[in-house]
């Protein structure tokens, strides 16, 4: 090998070869056929796929996740108007003022929560128990709101919360 052969490959070794850009190839020892990113040809449009499976999919759950959030604190909204109602029930002197009492008060209650239809259930049984024995007064509330708003197949537009409570009458009540 003569000496300027020898000079020449290491300059040619050393200067910047042009760049190139990817080439498929076709079948070959890897088998497939390849692409610069190193994904095959087979998996083109699998991230259009996985999107279009993925996506719906994820806002159906947070969907479902707002429903059921409204719906639980619907449902608490309803159990603190029952209580509400019951205590406004049970401080009354007599059986006639605590189931106008506790009618009012729930109505009003049930408004401003937003439901559609309302009812307001009173047992007031417990003021015909004489003083010094213990007695209580049973409230039923029932409120059904619309939560149309939450536009997915299978959630219908709405939904029926009901909570029952009871509250002691004072024991050593005086009777009016």
């Amino acid at each position: 090998m003569s000496r300027l052969t020898v000079l020449t490959g290491w300059i040619t070794s050393i200067r910047p070869r042009p760049r190139r850009w990817p080439v498929k190839r076709v079948g070959g020892a890897r088998g497939g056929d390849r692409r610069a990113e190193g994904r095959t040809l087979r998996e083109k449009g699998s991230a259009t796929l996985e999107a279009a499976i993925i996506v719906p999919s994820l806002l159906g759950i947070g969907v479902l996740l707002v429903f059921a959030g409204r719906s639980a604190l619907a449902q608490q909204a309803v159990e603190q108007a029952s209580w509400e109602v019951a205590r406004e029930a049970s401080i009354a002197r007599n059986a006639t003022t605590a189931q106008i009492n506790a009618v009012t008060r729930g109505e009003a209650l049930l408004a401003d929560l937003g439901c559609v239809r309302s009812t307001v259930a009173v047992d007031t049984s417990g003021f015909a128990v004489p003083p010094g024995q213990p007695a209580a007064v049973a409230i039923t509330v029932t409120c059904t709101m619309n939560l149309g708003g939450l536009v997915f197949p299978g959630i219908p537009g709405e939904f029926t919360f009901s909570a029952h409570e009871t509250s002691p009458i004072d024991t050593y009540r005086q009777h009016s």
